[in-house]
């Protein structure tokens, strides 16, 4: 008969969720990235220390797209190198961090039997504090899931009167096509003001397979981008300045 497994100590635990058979990731310090970030009318965001203390802030929050590379070991332990081919992350941010603030990642355990699933995700401050919660998928296409995401759309009132956004019909596509584009040294824009090299150097879960020299090495022959910069693409910011064009309504 085998040992049994050696106990999780409670720093390893979940406190929101300790009845949750869960895989956790190790506790990590993720960086401020954006301190230099540049939007709209060249002024800064809410990301830059002094802004953010001008508005009631003690510090200046991380973006929290930061968070999703700290999921990698746990999506590739759960998922495989599937995720990176059919998966999904989808959250809902509940109190911020700040730089080099530690928090730790957690999966509901996946079941191995599956090829096609979603979980609940969920990360923590070192005191138990709730960080983010959502979902994260594999296999699963639009219509055979309910993300995060989704539940949070649902239980929203309509909005009644204009916007300051221009609504279009479900569907409606530009008509200009978008490029995207993240190099390993060349900054991304003004919204992501640093290189993918330079995101290497302080992310929360480095992995080979995100690495120039040695992105071969993945099961693709080539490098892949780590979850986080799927913000970069899907905002339109990476590598263009070219704004969507949409067609006259």
């Amino acid at each position: 008969m085998s040992a049994p497994a050696p106990a999780k100590s409670n720093f390893d635990r979940s406190v929101s969720r300790p009845n949750v058979d869960c895989l956790s990731g190790e506790w990590r310090r993720p960086h401020n990235d954006l301190q230099e970030q540049r939007v709209g009318g060249g002024h800064k965001a809410i990301h830059d220390d002094e802004t953010a203390a001008r508005i009631g802030f003690g510090k200046a929050p991380i973006h929290g797209t930061v968070h999703w590379s700290q999921f990698t070991p746990l999506f590739l332990e759960g998922f495989g190198p599937a995720w990176f081919e059919s998966g999904s992350i989808s959250v809902h941010f509940i109190t911020p961090v700040n730089h080099l603030q530690p928090v730790k990642a957690f999966m509901e355990r996946p079941d191995p039997s599956k090829k096609a699933q979603q979980v609940s995700i969920w990360m923590e401050h070192a005191d138990g504090r709730v960080v983010l919660e959502g979902t994260a998928s594999v296999g699963l296409k639009a219509g055979e899931m309910t993300t995060m995401a989704q539940s949070k759309l649902a239980s929203i009132k309509p909005v009644k009167g204009n916007l300051l956004f221009v609504r279009h019909p479900i569907g409606t596509k530009t008509t200009n096509v978008e490029s995207a584009r993240v190099d390993f040294d060349k900054e991304v824009g003004n919204a992501f003001p640093f290189t993918l090299n330079q995101k290497l150097d302080i992310i929360t879960e480095y992995h080979p397979w995100f690495a120039q020299s040695t992105g071969q090495q993945s099961p693709w022959g080539r490098a892949v981008l780590p979850p986080e910069a799927l913000n970069q693409i899907m905002l339109g910011f990476a590598g263009t300045e070219e704004p969507p064009k949409w067609p006259s309504t």
